[in-house]
């Protein structure tokens, strides 16, 4: 990356523009080895914009070892986030020790249904827990009644149901090996929009 030209730095990250329209983010926690008292983040977050807290987890989702502090600022994020900063660290709880409470908690955003659906779905399949299965499984019969009223995914929302659905049916294949949501993946293969069929494709690759 011996174009990339530094065009934005904040606490936490940098950002660079490497083409006209390709930008790289960078997090201080990745590159720097950056650490955070969890003290410091309690004094700060409460002062942060909505932009800031933003970054601040972005950054902070990729950091590589997590200590006993940042589980701590991992409790402190569940209890003062909301949906657009969980949607960062959905996939890094999976990693305390308190599973039965992270469970819960995903299952509780999952229910919420917003727009961070897929992230959340993706934790609960990380998180392996059967538990959780249930509730997906009802999600997945709500996605698939919608699928099956699409002609295609040209709007936004329609492509979003795609996305909610493959990603019920992959942790339902995950979670209980189940045969219906694995149909699902293959039928979504020939789903009548390129980017569906790609995604159907990786999501079933990966299983």
């Amino acid at each position: 990356m011996s174009s990339k030209r530094l065009i934005r730095e904040s606490e936490w990250m940098r950002t660079y523009q490497l083409g006209e329209n390709e930008f790289y983010y960078e997090s201080k926690f990745a590159t720097d080895r950056l650490e955070l008292k969890p003290h410091e983040l309690r004094r700060k977050w409460q002062t942060y914009s909505t932009e800031a807290k933003r970054d601040f987890v972005e950054a902070y989702s990729v950091k590589a070892d997590l200590s006993d502090d940042d589980f701590e600022i991992l409790r402190y994020l569940m209890k003062e986030g909301s949906d657009e900063t969980w949607r960062w660290i959905a996939v890094r709880l999976t990693e305390l020790p308190e599973k039965d409470d992270i469970r819960t908690f995903l299952l509780a955003r999952i229910e919420a249904a917003g727009s961070s659906f897929p992230d959340y779905i993706q934790a609960l399949e990380l998180l392996g827990d059967s538990k959780a299965a249930g509730v997906i499984a009802r999600k997945f019969e709500t996605y698939r009644a919608r699928i099956a009223a699409l002609a295609d995914a040209s709007t936004p929302e329609s492509f979003f149901d795609c996305i909610c659905y493959l990603s019920c049916s992959r942790a339902l294949v995950k979670l209980v090996g189940s045969h219906e949501a694995e149909a699902a993946l293959d039928s979504m293969q020939s789903f009548p929009d390129e980017r569906v069929q790609a995604i159907a494709r990786e999501m079933k690759s990966s299983e």
